[in-house]
């Protein structure tokens, strides 16, 4: 980082300033997002009796139980709530009636749900199809008038929210907020992964709060992936209450949901933390093509902030995600050169442990500051609420690995220069081994590409298994690509350049880039809390680096380095 801060000091430092914005805009997501800590159970009144009805009780009996239980409230059409002996149950049962479909009236309203919205052609359960709906003027102007604000349910693939056509829900100027739902494709999830019980569904719902920030958890009738509806009322009893248990560890609980407000904050925040990623890229720019003249350096700045102007003009949305799209990649290829820079200066009478602890803290310290600025420009009320999403996952991902890739195979291949005195069979023998590395390379691009998102290669049962267990020991956690490869990778990095193996540390350097990667990306998922998303991302460090001591332990011990000396093959790069 010193090295960075003198090469580049002026970028450096109107980068650094300009993050003071994305601080305070970060502060305010924070204070916020800890006042939506309150999470809302509800089920509709449709399957609490179908479900008494199948197992031969009453629906006070089950609307009772599920009461002490945890659950908060009953989803009810208009029709419903007009019948005294309905609410006479829900009531006498500690219940509170959520209304779904008509002219809202106070409280939750359940919005998208009035639309008969279906997935593979079937109404949503638990809400009957004769359900009317009503012209949206007219309920928008009933939210107005009244203390309700929308509920928005998730769609199928938990990346968008269930809206009628043609309306645009972030021109609302009215409180919104969000629920899970078990629909059609999660729903199936009773005895799932080996469980004896409804285990799975609980870790969904727990997953969808402390992941996706959802305060609503709409229970519907769980299944069997044979397609068996399990009807005991005791195991969804069991579901809410080791629901409730789990998410009092990790800060929520129980209770009436809150919504989001418009936003409110300046704009000025916003444009200056855009500043912020252009004079990074600005910086990287620089440091990528040594020697840049300062006259260069100004007209890409100038550029930078002629479009930074125009872009939050014209098209503010399509500018934030540009900018959240360009700090995911900048940052942590800063976080590269920065490792770079510290491995070309290593020095056997520098005390190890100091010299690989400040040159990991400086690469996690880039990452993180990308992270900031991330989390500060999806700080609004659409990002929070999964209305706008960040776009250019796997773009960034890919950028940044190949990047890693590229920096650290000029480090791997200089160091390769045959020496006097060496065979030259034995170093056309090298390319046959380089190519085998390019392949490896190549090989963990794909597959960790692909493993982005868990979309396109599906997790193993015991992979997930596993992340269950994490989730029940850590509350929060972390990337596996990050605890087990990445920061292994960079401790074993800084161990074989102190011994002049400059091949090897080139090696897991290019692995490493990974975690950076991995590291701002956690970030770029706004609609998870950024608190949660900070302590999944410690959590992570901390496993890594103890996994890394242990390794660099098991190394020195059973190799030690008894040549002092540096390896002639050691490489100093010029360029940094």
């Amino acid at each position: 980082m010193n090295k960075l801060r003198q090469s580049g000091g002026k970028l450096f430092a109107l980068s650094l300033l300009c993050s003071l914005a994305a601080l305070v805009l970060v502060i305010c997501r924070v204070r916020v997002e800890i006042t939506k800590n309150a999470v809302c159970p509800v089920m509709s009144y449709e399957d609490i009796s179908s479900l008494a009805e199948a197992s031969n009780e009453t629906a006070y009996d089950w609307c009772v139980a599920l009461s002490n239980a945890g659950l908060q409230g009953v989803l009810m059409t208009p029709e419903q709530m007009l019948d005294a002996q309905t609410m006479k149950t829900i009531a006498d049962a500690g219940l509170s009636p959520v209304q779904v479909g008509g002219l809202p009236q106070s409280g939750p309203y359940f919005f998208a749900l009035c639309y008969d919205e279906t997935v593979d052609g079937t109404p949503l359960p638990g809400i009957p199809s004769t359900v009317e709906s009503l012209p949206l003027e007219e309920i928008l102007q009933a939210l107005h008038n009244s203390d309700s604000f929308l509920v928005l349910v998730e769609n199928e693939a938990q990346t968008g929210m269930l809206l009628p056509e043609g309306w645009d829900a972030t021109h609302f100027d009215g409180k919104i907020t969000k629920a899970c739902w078990l629909n059609s494709r999660i729903r199936c999830s009773a005895e799932k992964l080996g469980y004896a019980g409804m285990e799975e569904t609980e870790n969904i719902l727990f997953r969808a709060v402390i992941d996706r920030g959802v305060q609503f958890a709409w229970i519907a009738p769980v299944t069997t992936p044979e397609g068996k509806t399990v009807i005991e009322r005791s195991k969804y009893v069991a579901l809410l209450s080791g629901l409730e248990t789990r998410l009092k560890h990790a800060g929520f609980s129980y209770g009436k949901a809150s919504a989001y407000a418009p936003d409110s904050l300046p704009s000025f925040l916003w444009i200056l933390t855009g500043l912020a990623v252009l004079f990074g890229t600005v910086l990287l720019i620089e440091k990528c093509f040594r020697p840049v003249s300062k006259r260069s350096i100004l007209v890409l700045s100038s550029i930078g902030i002629a479009e930074e102007a125009i872009g939050f003009l014209a098209f503010p949305h399509l500018q934030i995600t540009a900018l959240a799209l360009l700090a995911a990649i900048v940052f942590p290829c800063l976080s590269v050169i920065h490792l770079g820079a510290v491995l070309s200066r290593a020095d056997r009478e520098r005390s190890f442990w100091r010299w690989a602890g400040g040159g990991c803290l400086g690469c996690v310290g880039f990452t993180l500051w990308g992270a900031l600025l991330i989390a500060a420009l999806q700080s609004g009320r659409d990002y929070l609420l999964v209305l706008r999403l960040f776009r250019g996952v796997k773009l960034s991902q890919a950028a940044v690995y190949l990047f890693s890739v590229g920096f650290f195979s000029r480090m791997y291949f200089r160091s390769q220069k045959p020496v006097p005195g060496q065979k030259r069979s034995s170093f056309r023998n090298r390319y046959f081994r380089n190519g085998l590395l390019l392949a490896l390379f190549l090989t963990v691009g794909v597959i960790y590409l692909l493993r982005t998102g868990d979309r396109m290669m599906p997790v193993s049962v015991a992979e997930q298994r596993i992340r269950n267990w994490l989730e029940h020991c850590l509350l929060f956690r972390p990337r596996a690509k990050e605890y087990l490869i990445a920061w292994p990778f960079l401790g074993l990095a800084f161990l074989f350049e102190q011994r002049g193996k400059t091949q090897l540390s080139a090696f897991f350097g290019a692995f490493s880039g990974i975690g950076f990667a991995s590291l701002v990306n956690t970030f770029c998922h706004s609609r998870s809390h950024f608190l949660i998303s900070l302590a999944r991302t410690g959590i992570g460090l901390i496993l890594g680096f103890v996994l890394a001591l242990i390794l660099i332990g098991i190394l020195h011990f059973a190799f030690p380095n008894h040549n002092k000396e540096f390896s002639n093959d050691q490489y100093h790069s010029s360029s940094l």
